[in-house]
Formats: structure tokens, sequence, C-alpha cells
């Protein structure tokens, strides 16, 4: 009994202590580095963002307790630097630089980076070596030139994906932990969901050619859909979409003929402004579970179609 009382107060001691000895700098934002200098071993956030470097400064890998890397908006067109050194990296914001293409293999040695952002930079092809980004969790390539992107299945961790402004003509292979994509303004033609979008969250393919959307899906998990701007032709799906929460269909030069909105059975907010439609579908009309509907911008739908002693959800004119 004596021994697990001693137990007890030495684990008490030592939480006591740790909370003791909390290393105020952990909250502090450097935005200097001769500052950051000063005290290495305290400095766990670093921004130097807005200051021109055209490289990545070799004394940042003095920081070894570094967990947020803020580079974004400088001059940087390469990652010519010894990241290994960061062993506690976890978030690395290089947002905004001339970066035109990346060997992932840098970051190999990091295994805490957990969030990476390489937007509004020259990306074209990121190459098998993305696969190196072992446990990676959120990915931020938007607003890039990417043409093609390899199976980036491998990264088995991955749950936010930003690919939306750049230049691929198709569908990628994702990993099943994925659970929310961003493909906004790219050059697909054609959409076709398999088995492997699964477990995808929210998905967002607005603004894209493609004028044929198939869901060949079973047991879809997708709650959030945005669909603007899609000049919508053919509409196929395999069985009802009963996770779904929010649909928009914004732009997409769809009419009462476009009625595919029995497969959203638990549809709650849906947004159908800036189409054609002169008068709502039956089955939408009677919906049981939608509370929002947008419908400004169809100049031929009156609200003097909706019977708002019967009607169930609120309609409203804008967003």
């Amino acid at each position: 009994m004596r021994i697990q009382c001693f137990i007890l107060l030495f684990l008490f001691c030592q939480t006591l202590l740790a909370q003791l000895h909390y290393d105020s700098h952990k909250d502090k934002w450097f935005t200097n580095l001769s500052d950051a200098l000063k005290t290495p071993y305290r400095v766990y956030q670093l921004d130097l963002s807005n200051q021109s470097l055209k490289e990545i400064p070799e004394e940042i890998k003095d920081f070894q307790n570094l967990t947020d890397l803020n580079l974004s908006d400088n001059q940087l067109s390469d990652l010519d630097f010894p990241f290994k050194k960061l062993r506690k990296l976890e978030y690395l914001d290089l947002t905004g630089n001339q970066i035109t293409q990346i060997d992932f293999k840098v970051f190999s040695s990091n295994p805490e980076l957990k969030i990476l952002k390489v937007r509004k930079n020259g990306l074209e092809n990121l190459g098998p070596t993305i696969c190196h980004l072992t446990y990676i969790g959120l990915l931020d390539l938007g607003e890039n030139k990417i043409k093609d992107l390899d199976d980036i299945s491998c990264l088995t961790h991955l749950k936010k994906l930003w690919l939306d402004n750049n230049e691929l003509n198709k569908l990628l292979a994702i990993p099943k932990s994925l659970q929310h994509l961003n493909l906004n303004a790219n050059q697909i033609e054609e959409f076709t969901l398999k088995d492997t979008y699964n477990n995808l969250i929210s998905l967002d393919l607005s603004d894209n050619p493609s004028q044929s959307l198939k869901l060949l899906m079973s047991g879809s998990k997708l709650k959030k859909w945005i669909l603007d701007w899609l000049p919508l032709i053919q509409f196929t799906i395999l069985e009802p979409m009963k996770e779904q929460k929010i649909l928009s269909l914004e732009h997409c030069q769809i009419s009462e003929s476009f009625n595919v909105f029995s497969a959203f059975p638990n549809l709650e907010e849906l947004s159908l402004m800036n189409n054609n439609f002169s008068e709502l579908p039956e089955h939408l009309r009677n919906h049981k579970k939608l509370k929002k509907l947008w419908s400004s911008e169809n100049p031929d739908l009156s609200m003097s179609d909706f019977d708002s002693s019967n009607s169930k959800f609120e309609i409203l004119m804008g967003k």
C-alpha cells in the first residue's frame, strides 16, 4: 500500500513540475530572426512572411524546438534547406513564393509535419516523392499550375487536400483517409466518383468544364457538395446520398427538368441561385428535411409559386 501511495505521489510531483516549467514562449510568434537567435531553444513559432527572402535562412536550423514556420509571401524559388534539423516541425507555410518544383524527400525526416501549404507558387508536376509526406494531414496546393498528380493514395494520414485553381484535367486517386477535397477551378471534363471517394465529407467540384457527373459510390459519407458553375447535362446517382446535408448548384444552367433531388432524402440546405427554374420540382416542394433554399436569379421563378402555408423550409432570395 505504501509503495502505491509513493508512486502516486511521485507522479503528482512530476505533473506539478511540468506545469511549473511550462515555457511561456510556446505561445509567442517571433517575427524577427535576430530576436529569435537570442534564445534559439525557446523558439517554437517563427513568422518570417513578407520579408523579401530569396532563400531560407540557414540559422533557422538552430531552432530545434520549432513547431510552426511561416515563410509565406517571399521570393523563395527552392527548398535547399536541411529540414531534417527541425524534427518537431508541425506546420510549414510556403504560400506566395516562386517555387516551381519540390523534392518532397527534404521532409522525410519530419515525422511531426502535419500541415504544409504551398499555395500560389508555380508548381506544375509534383512527382512520386510526394509520398515522403508520410504523416501529412492537410496539404494546400491551390493556385498553382499543376496539370497532373501522381497517385497520392500513399498519403494515408491525409484528411484535407486543396487543389483549387490548377490545371488538372482528370480526377486523381485519393487515400481512404481523405475527408475534404477542393478541386474548384480546374479543367476536368468528366466526373466519375467511385468507392474510393466514399469517405469524403466535403467536396468542391465547382467551376470545371464537366457536363457529366456520375456517382458510382455506395455508402457515401458526403455531407457538403459544391457543384457551382458546372454546365451539367448528365447527372447519374447509383444510390441515395443519405448523409448529404448541403448541396450547391449555382450557375449550372439547370431547370425543373433537372430533377435529381429525390436522391438526397436528408438534404437540409440547397442553393439553386442563377439557374433557369420556372417552378420547383414537386419532390423538392415536399421535401421533408429541407430547411433552407436559395432561389434568387431564376428569372421565371416567382415567389407566388410557393404556398407559404405549406412550405416547411425557409426560402431565401440571396446569401
